[in-house]
Formats: structure tokens, sequence, C-alpha cells
């Protein structure tokens, strides 16, 4: 079975940010401690993710056993005889259930253990007589539109404004308030991005969740940190009249992460990166800091370009 990975590139950036971050108050930390804290928070992440598809399995093994009730009632009505196991079929439910690779990540990082049926009868209960449910049982059979805006209006509708579910993702995961905004984009693109029958990759908890975002991380992380004082340089000269001590510590490991890419990743796009570090700069630094950082990349990439320092492999990567 084929899988779409389960963290993506921008998480990846997210969480080697939080970790510079968090080296950048503590100075005294060496590399080796700040590469093991930044594993350790993208398996925290990886674990926030799998479990929003474990919860996903469990509403709908609901219909099933609701099903099953009605089925054995000594005098079945009209509307139990007429209940829909629609959703319990549901392609991607199913591609998930039968997933070994998915059930054995779920054993191993003991996920299973933390639902709570009373959460998961609550969300059912809301789901079931929501207008999304509705439509996707009048929608025809095998309608992969359909199936994928069920799923995703089940976690944008239902799921996460549910102020009990999302008290329960906070009571089973400490860090949920600093990850929500990695973990629901990215649920939500999963969906989005479905393909029938497929599922998604639950391997690799510990590590990127393949070996390329692995070795993405790692390289990210540790180019910033050796490369500290260079880059620093490139950024100090384009602050005019203000100190680089004056710059807000998330701009500098911002500027720091997004010159780190320019000048040492030569398969990254030199407008990937700027793009998503402006955009990374919005939840997360304050409402200035996208102008602030956009206008010190443009202004340092166009010195880079003259000395001849940005080096990039593929065609068009550079403009």
């Amino acid at each position: 079975m084929n899988h779409a990975p389960l963290l993506s590139r921008r998480a990846l950036r997210i969480k080697v940010m939080q970790a510079l971050y968090a080296q950048a108050q503590d100075p005294e930390v060496d590399a080796s401690f700040v590469e093991k804290d930044l594993f350790r928070r993208i398996k925290d992440t990886g674990r926030m993710l799998l479990y929003q598809f474990l919860f996903l399995v469990e509403v709908s093994d609901r219909v099933e056993r609701e099903a099953e009730n009605r089925a054995a009632k000594y005098l079945p009505t009209d509307a139990d005889r007429q209940f829909s196991r629609r959703f319990y079929r549901h392609p991607l439910v199913e591609a998930l259930r039968a997933d070994a690779s998915f059930r054995q990540s779920l054993e191993r990082e003991k996920l299973t253990p933390l639902i709570d049926m009373e959460i998961v009868r609550l969300a059912y209960g809301q789901l079931k007589e929501s207008e999304a449910y509705a439509e996707y049982l009048a929608s025809p059979q095998g309608d992969h539109e359909a199936e994928r805006r069920l799923l995703t209006r089940a976690f944008e509708e239902v799921f996460w404004p549910n102020e009990d579910v999302q008290q329960h993702f906070e009571d089973r995961f400490p860090a949920w308030d600093d990850d929500v905004d990695i973990v629901i984009p990215r649920t939500r693109q999963l969906l989005q991005h479905w393909p029938s029958g497929e599922s998604i990759d639950a391997e690799g908890l510990d590590g990127a969740l393949s070996p390329e975002g692995r070795n993405f991380a790692r390289q990210l992380l540790h180019a910033c940190i050796e490369h500290r004082a260079q880059l620093d340089e490139l950024v100090a000269p384009r602050l005019e009249n203000w100190e680089l001590d004056r710059v807000s510590l998330m701009d500098r490991v911002l500027l720091r992460m997004a010159l780190a890419e320019m000048l040492y990743f030569d398969t990254v796009p030199v407008k990937v990166s700027i793009n998503e570090y402006i955009d990374i700069s919005k939840t997360y630094s304050g409402p200035r800091s996208k102008d602030f950082i956009n206008g010190v990349l443009d202004n340092i990439l166009q010195q880079l370009k003259e000395e001849g320092r940005i080096r990039k492999r593929g065609r068009g990567l550079v403009e």
C-alpha cells in the first residue's frame, strides 16, 4: 500500500525553529542535545497527528456497533433496518484498519489506550446529526470527492470545534497547544490530498517519517548552529539603525534558517525558502515580522547573487 508522509517539510521547519529557539535561550547547550530535543519534538508531533487518524477510526467504528445493536433488536423499526453502515466502510478508514504499519505504530507509541470512549461517542453523535454526514449519505456510492469532503468536514466542523474533544487532545498531549498550528493544517492537507485506497505513513515517528525528512531536519539544525556567526554577519548590515540583539529572537532564528537554506541546501529553491519563513512568521512571530523578514532576505539575496554564493542544482531554482 502506498503512503503519504505524515509530516510535511513545513512541519519539519517549524520543529527545527522550536529547537533553535529553545537553544538560543540557553546557548551553553551543545548541538547533540539540541538534536535530541529536535527529534523528540518531531516524534511528539507525529504522535499527535497519528492520533487524529486513530480517533477517526474509532468514531467510524461506532457505526458498526450501532448497526449491530439495531440489528439485534427484537422488533427493529424501519429506521433500524435502513440504518447505513457506509461510514464504517469508508475507503480511507478501511485502508487505515488494514494497514499493518499503522496498527504497529499505534501499538509501539501506546496510542490506543489514550482513547476515551465517552469522547468518541460524543463526537460520533454530533457527527451523525451534522449536515455534513447527511450530505455524505445522500451522495452516490463511490463518490471519492464526497468521501474526502466528509472527513475534512468531520474534523473542521465537528471534532476540532468541540470543546470536549479539544480538551481530550490537550489532556493526552501536553504540547497540543504548541503544535495545534501544525497538526490541524497537516491533518487537513493529508485528507484533502488523500488518494482513494491509500493510507498514511505511520513509520519512523522518531525520525521525520522518511530518511529524506530526517536528513533535512538534521542538516538544517546543524547548519544554523555551525554557521550562526556567518549568518548573523549577513543580517547585521541590513538593520540600519537597529542592533541585531534588538531584533526579536524568533525573527533572528527565522532569518538564520532562511539564509542557511539559501546558502547550504542546493536543491531547495530560493523562493521556496523565503516564502516558507515569511509564512511561518505570520503564525509564530509578530504582526510586522513578515514584512521585516521579507525585506531583509530580499536585500541579502541580491548581495549573495552578485557574489555568486547562491549555488542551486536544477533549472530555475535561483530565480
